[in-house]
């Protein structure tokens, strides 16, 4: 239920969490998905293992996005991007969420870059929110073949901020554990986290400007290919946290 706001209130963002004791070790021995970083409260999360998709998709050419069992991050399944073998053609999930209250916010997915070492692509994660005032919309890119990693900026353009980080694509087992932190009071980011690396995005700008566009909240995953090479990436354990330090 919600605190600090009628229960009847629909028109404004409202706090979802209560402050709880650290559940850290419960989470570990009942099979979290949320181990990896434990910070921040969790509002959302999805480990794609209901035959129904809790996911929006759209896709170009022979794209598409589906629920899929060969690998998973955790439990049976987890969701497969496969593109079609056409540059620029591009496949994309997106969840809608509540417009939580402005803060610091965080997504947190696990990733397999299988084939994309050997491929033109690039998998891009990021969000956009609304609270009737302005908009945030901040977001990550990610190259593994010339491992560069890159930021949405203020203008919610592509800017690269590492030219050489290598990640785990060599076995169907090694996945990629993704977080990043923005600060959606002060339109800056607050810090990045890839498998055992941690960036501090401090100084780093996304877009926020003057919106009176109705609350709403998503979250967005696209996978592009710019080389027209049919390949597949997987990612599971999408979580979304509000609350963030």
């Amino acid at each position: 239920m919600v605190h600090g706001a009628p229960d009847y209130g629909i028109y404004h963002p409202k706090s979802t969490v209560a402050a709880l004791e650290d559940l850290a070790e419960a989470v570990v021995r009942l099979g979290g998905i949320s181990t990896f970083d434990r910070r921040g409260d969790v509002v959302y999360c999805d480990d794609y293992e209901s035959p129904i998709e809790r996911f929006r998709k759209w896709s170009s050419g022979g794209c598409s996005v589906n629920l899929d069992s060969q690998y998973a991050h955790s439990k049976a399944q987890s969701a497969l991007f496969s593109t079609g073998g056409v540059a620029t053609d591009y496949c994309v999930i997106y969840h809608y969420l509540p417009p939580y209250p402005q803060g610091k916010h965080g997504i947190k997915i696990s990733t397999l870059f299988y084939e994309m070492v050997a491929n033109a692509s690039y998998y891009r994660l990021y969000s956009e929110h609304w609270n009737g005032a302005f908009q945030c919309r901040w977001g990550l890119e990610i190259d593994p073949k010339n491992k560069k990693l890159y930021y949405n900026d203020a203008d919610f353009a592509r800017a690269e901020f590492e030219d050489d980080f290598t990640f785990r694509t060599d076995l169907a087992a090694w996945w990629n554990n993704i977080k990043l932190v923005a600060d959606l009071t002060t339109g800056k980011y607050v810090r990045l986290l890839i498998n055992n690396r941690e960036w501090d995005m401090s100084a780093y700008s996304f877009r926020r400007v003057a919106s009176t566009t109705a609350a709403r909240c998503r979250a967005v995953f696209v996978l592009y290919d710019e080389g027209g090479h049919a390949f597949t990436c997987w990612q599971d354990d999408f979580v979304y946290t509000i609350n963030e330090p």
